[in-house]
């Protein structure tokens, strides 16, 4: 670079032969913005995607795992805003691109806010898929033992994070004022030992779910598929391992800015990946309704879930409801017909089906028929309205 007169000092000193630049220093802020701006657009329809399912294309409600997601959304988005605003004080610079006066107190105090937002968000992610565990599987006691201690680990180790990032320093204002003279915890240690203590979180968290696929009596394509779904985490936790090896090639550099940008670039993609990661097993109903002719091909009916000691038949129908106009259990394929129960007062109906005498009655059979069976639902709904309709008038005209 060439020489400048600065007016001020750099917050750090420049290796032999570079001089400080604060003009048009080398700066990847830019990128980093741009990753964070992406991937909190596409958390947002996840999450939106999330709450039509649950709420407008089946008839369940919110639970508790949609809450905490909603929180974790919430929180995620603050973390976003606190790094592009830390970008402004230096971070994606070299630090002795960075005046001191911007260094201290800003880019300490929001590079602090950023690393203390993280591990606060992150929390109520991994809380919301074991609740979603919890309501969608139903567990032996044992299991259920097993989740409930995933989140006492997960509660504990993720507060005290945050607990340790707030106070870092026995001086609060230390680690945005390096005037003040006290030791503090080095960063790198810490994102050490997050980063170490997230991949044992996330290897027990995400391989939770795997016997009770492989145990599925389904297809090696829906297998295959329902194993992608719940492993979705998995590039958070490569960006977690890879963050972590960052944090330990980068024990004792004098240029912060430079590599706490390599490490909350990866913050961002795990924090964003995880979110969607736990959006993903609850888009079902959303899927089908934006293109019903495609994901009925890989839909999973009850029927094609075998009981096994891990949960019951109906679990993915609980992850993946039908629609509110979709058949019950017992509808297949052809023809409808509602009859009333004769010398019924309280208005009861039966349902028929009248089925080809070329279906047989194997699982593949009756799995393709439950697939195909939205055309029956809409008929039988209507019969069943007219008949109301018939009664109703009936009354009137009596009355």
């Amino acid at each position: 670079m060439d020489g400048k007169i600065l007016p001020l000092p750099p917050a750090g000193p420049p290796p032999p032969g570079v001089n400080s630049n604060f003009i048009d220093p080398i700066n990847h802020a830019p990128n980093l913005i741009t990753c964070n701006v992406i991937l909190l657009v596409v958390s947002t329809l996840v999450v939106g995607a999330r709450v039509l399912s649950r709420t407008l294309l089946t008839d369940w409600r919110l639970g508790w795992d949609d809450y905490t997601i909603i929180v974790a959304f919430i929180g995620t988005a603050i973390f976003g805003s606190f790094v592009i605003e830390t970008t402004r004080f230096g971070l994606g610079k070299h630090i002795w691109d960075v005046p001191r006066t911007t260094y201290t107190p800003h880019y300490l105090w929001w590079i602090m806010a950023t690393f203390a937002a993280c591990p606060a968000s992150y929390y109520f992610v991994k809380i919301s898929i074991l609740l979603f565990y919890l309501r969608v599987f139903q567990l032996q006691a044992k299991l259920r033992y097993i989740i409930y201690a995933l989140m006492l680990y997960c509660t504990v180790y993720y507060w005290v994070a945050f607990s340790t990032v707030i106070g870092l320093c026995n001086v609060r204002n230390r680690q945005w004022d390096i005037t003040v003279t006290m030791n503090c915890f080095a960063y790198g240690k810490l994102t050490f030992a997050i980063g170490g203590l997230d991949l044992v979180a996330d290897a027990m968290i995400l391989g939770f779910p795997i016997p009770m696929v492989v145990k599925l009596r389904i297809s090696w394509p829906q297998r295959i598929y329902l194993l992608f779904v719940f492993l979705a985490g998995l590039i958070a936790s490569i960006a977690c391992a890879i963050r972590v090896a960052f944090a330990v090639q980068s024990r004792g550099t004098t240029d912060a800015t430079f590599a706490q940008y390599r490490v909350v670039t990866l913050f961002c993609v795990e924090h964003y990946f995880a979110l969607i990661a736990a959006c993903m097993p609850t888009l079902g109903p959303f899927f089908k309704w934006l293109r019903p002719t495609y994901w009925k091909h890989i839909a999973i009916g009850p029927q094609s879930i075998e009981k096994s000691r891990f949960g019951d038949p109906e679990a993915f129908e609980r992850a993946w409801p039908r629609p509110n106009k979709a058949p019950s259990d017992d509808a297949l394929l052809g023809d409808s017909t509602v009859t009333r129960e004769p010398e019924d007062k309280n208005a009861r109906f039966s349902y028929s089906m009248h089925l080809p005498p070329s279906l047989g009655q194997t699982p593949r059979d009756m799995e393709r028929a439950w697939m195909k069976s939205d055309a029956n639902g809409s008929i039988k709904g209507d019969a069943k309205d007219g008949i109301e309709l018939e009664e109703r008038e009936r009354g009137s005209q009596s009355s």
